[in-house]
């Protein structure tokens, strides 16, 4: 009993002592860093002021320190991405530095990416260096050999699509030179930049005949580009039939053309017509369509807008060039109406042009094909579903049921947000803080999956979902073939997102024997919906009534569609934690428990009339586990569960969290907590927070 109670002590002892250390730590640091010449290299670090030490010399700093080392202080950690050795080596003081060794500094440790030698040659203190090398025992660096000095001097080699670039521009014009270039290339890579390939040589149109024949027989027919919409258009006329015998699908002459009608002159469209009806069967059709483009609503994928259009000088110039277009339509015997044309398009165009127009916009129907729908699959959160759930990369945001043809279960839809990558605001450095700014655009991530219910278990279906308007697609249901579509918005966020469109429509296929759900590219279905929507947003079509978050088969919060399907589970298990029945929690932890419920359970521990000594104790069996704990604070939630815990959590009981934080500084964002414990004067967790942060204690960070 006494060993036991002693041992209660001695823990109860240990965040005390710890605190004691910080302390010591953090003035060490402190003392160093307000030297005359420790400054960082870059703007402030606010270093709190001492009111039992003078940075006045060397000789007083290293009897300060060596106080410092008596109540404790640790010489290796680290503040300011360095260790007291790496800032006594970055501010040039060279005895400190030496003592520092003598007296347990770890030369090995690594400030962003050099060790204490590496630093030593970086600022030039030989002193230390030499006794790095002959007391520490650590190794300068291997000069390089003369032979890779050399390979190290030389100049990397062109990237293969500039020695493409560089060869068709130096012997385009040279047919017998343009082949000798194009086979001194990489192996492989003429194929692999073919669009460029063409298009580099499409910029000048005097090349020679035989110059294109020599890059159709390098090319040979290439399956690879049977889909590379709008390329035709990169090409002159005249290359039209190689570039269809080479494998170039011709059977849509807008996805081959792309907005080329709308941007070319009516006098060069004349020019090309013979070509363009040769070449491309369904012209014809769809050149009415072509031509007036510009002034429908834009489509996903396909955008032409007024400024394609060839715009002279004059400034009713747009509007001669579409009545020229108009009348070489007429000219050539072109009738049918496009729909969707948007009335806010055309209204500033004089009478004569909307006259000349009507003849070929058609009338938006009164009966629309799409209505909405609600699926009839069905779902049940059980042990499959809740494992797949949690082993996801990152914790799911929200969640869509979605009905696949053929299956009474739903499919799920899942998105998250992805993890960031990048720092921004001010970001510490070994060297002082500098500002590092937002990524404007940064390179998408996939951050939607969806899944399938499977006898083998649960599967990854391939989509072409594009969640970037954060809004999920819709059930819709088709009039004409009564079959279950799913329809995106067309909304998106802005800028990197792009512009909102006419909604389109996601549609299942096979594809290798497992379901896809694919964008439409039908003409027909967009041709619809052109006809059934008036303008651009869900708002503006007829017969579709957009659901409201919340609902299931559309959209749901990952967390509230747990609480919908799994209310009794989730139930069981906040009561358990709340009692703390611990052989209940062993059973319901045996299996996959959500995150997001451990998130739950930490909230309404605070939230109860428990004593502090109970809370603590359910606080460290919800804390036992770091990986769950790790992906609460990661939930939507998270930030708001950990502002629950400043308040009344003592201090010590932070270290988990305070781990997590530290190895993953920007997937939980401490300074959001920080702030909190300033604001509620919690001075010792405050304290944690910056030394985790590697920022001494009482920093004003200063910029």
């Amino acid at each position: 009993m006494l060993r036991h109670l002693l041992g209660i002590a001695f823990c109860l002892s240990l965040p005390l002592a710890q605190a004691a250390n910080n302390r010591a730590t953090d003035a060490a640091f402190s003392a160093l860093l307000s030297m005359p010449g420790a400054e960082p290299e870059n703007g402030s670090w606010g270093i709190p002021e001492l009111v039992d030490f003078t940075p006045d010399n060397e000789k007083s700093l290293i009897a300060y320190l060596a106080r410092q080392q008596k109540a404790g202080g640790d010489f290796n950690a680290y503040r300011h991405h360095g260790t007291l050795l790496h800032h006594a080596i970055r501010a040039h003081k060279s005895a400190t530095a030496l003592w520092l060794l003598q007296h347990g500094a770890d030369p090995r440790l690594r400030a962003e990416g050099s060790d204490a030698l590496e630093l030593s040659e970086r600022y030039k203190l030989p002193q230390v260096r030499k006794a790095l090398i002959e007391k520490s025992g650590m190794s300068p660096p291997k000069p390089l050999s003369p032979a890779a000095a050399r390979a190290a001097a030389m100049p990397l080699p062109p990237p293969p699509f500039k020695s493409i670039q560089d060869a068709i521009y130096q012997h385009a014009k040279s047919p017998t030179a343009l082949d000798k270039a194009l086979a001194a290339l990489p192996e492989g890579s003429l194929e692999e930049y073919y669009v460029l390939t063409l298009a580099e040589l499409a910029k000048d149109r005097t090349v020679p005949a035989e110059s294109w024949r020599v890059m159709w027989r390098r090319l040979g027919k290439r399956k690879i580009w049977e889909y590379e919409e709008s390329f035709a258009a990169s090409l002159p006329q005249e290359q039209w039939p190689a570039l269809i015998a080479a494998g170039y699908r011709n059977d849509s002459a807008e996805r081959a053309l792309g907005c080329m009608v709308a941007r070319t002159s009516a006098a060069d469209l004349k020019a090309k017509w013979g070509a363009l009806e040769n070449n491309f069967p369904d012209f014809r059709q769809v050149a009415a369509r072509m031509v007036l483009r510009p002034y429908q609503s834009p489509t996903y994928g396909h955008r032409c807008s007024s400024t394609d259009m060839i715009v002279p000088t004059r400034a009713e110039s747009e509007e001669d060039e579409l009545r020229a277009k108009l009348d070489l339509l007429r000219a050539n015997n072109i009738k049918g109406e496009v729909v969707g044309i948007n009335p806010g398009a055309i209204e500033r165009f004089k009478p004569e042009t909307k006259l000349a127009l009507q003849a070929f916009i058609a009338k938006q129907t009164d009966k629309p094909r799409f209505s909405s729908v609600k699926p009839q699959c069905k779902f049940e959160l059980d042990d499959v579903w809740l494992k797949r759930f949690r082993t996801a990369e990152v914790p799911l945001y929200g969640i869509s049921l979605i009905e696949i043809p053929g299956d009474a279960q739903c499919a799920v839809l899942a998105n998250w947000t992805p993890r960031s990558e990048y720092s921004t605001g001010w970001t510490d450095n070994f060297t002082g803080p500098t500002w590092e700014g937002g990524v404007s655009c940064p390179d998408p991530k996939e951050s939607q999956v969806l899944w399938r219910r499977t006898r083998d278990g649960i599967v990854t279906l391939e989509h072409q979902i594009d969640l970037s308007s954060l809004s999920f697609p819709a059930p819709v249901r088709d009039s004409v073939n009564g079959r279950l579509y799913y329809l995106d918005s067309g909304n998106r966020a802005g800028r990197c997102a792009g512009s909102d469109t006419l909604p389109f429509l996601y549609e299942w296929q096979q594809k290798d024997g497992q379901w896809r759900l694919a964008t439409s590219d039908s003409h027909e279905f967009e041709e619809a919906l052109f006809a059934q929507c008036s303008a651009v947003g869900v708002e503006n079509c007829k017969g579709i009534n957009w659901p409201a978050d919340g609902d299931p088969y559309y959209y749901m919060l990952y967390s509230e569609f747990l609480i919908k399907f799994g209310a009794e589970r989730r139930a069981d298990y906040l009561a358990a934690v709340m009692a703390l029945d611990r052989d209940k929690l062993q059973k319901i932890e045996a299996g996959p428990l959500p995150s997001t419920w451990v998130g739950e359970a930490i909230t309404e521990v605070g939230k109860s009339d428990l004593s502090l000594a109970e809370k603590r104790k359910r606080i460290a069996h919800l804390f036992y586990d770091h990986e769950l704990l790790g992906r609460a604070m990661e939930e939507v939630n998270g930030s708001g569960m950990l502002d629950s815990l400043v308040p009344w959590l003592p201090a010590e009981d932070w270290g988990p969290i305070l781990d997590l934080m530290r190895k993953y500084p920007t997937r939980y964002y401490p300074p959001g907590v920080l702030t909190v414990a300033k604001e509620q004067n919690k001075k010792r967790l405050v304290c944690d927070l910056e030394n985790m942060l590697g920022s001494i204690c009482g920093e004003t960070r200063e910029q």
